[in-house]
């Protein structure tokens, strides 16, 4: 219920500023977290108004795994 209760604060957010926000998200799934960073510009009809929301989602699990190592890494070599 949680979730669909933020999906639905999302929804409303890109309503009311009635432009695209991308938004930060992680969902639990068998395997472990995904990170995901959806996009969610609305759908604006010829007479202005927003009549939908598409979601392009794309998954950055690996990207943040990657990202956390180089910044140990860089951590660990500013010591030296």
């Amino acid at each position: 219920m949680k979730l669909a209760e933020d999906y639905i604060r999302k929804d409303k957010e890109v309503c009311a500023q009635r432009k695209a926000i991308r938004f930060m998200e992680v969902e639990e799934n068998r395997l472990g977290n995904d990170i995901q960073k959806p996009i969610r510009p609305p759908v604006i009809n010829e007479q202005g108004e927003v009549i939908g929301i598409a979601v392009l989602q794309g998954i950055i699990t690996e990207q943040k795994i990657a990202e956390e190592a180089l910044l140990k890494s860089e951590e660990k070599f500013k010591g030296l």
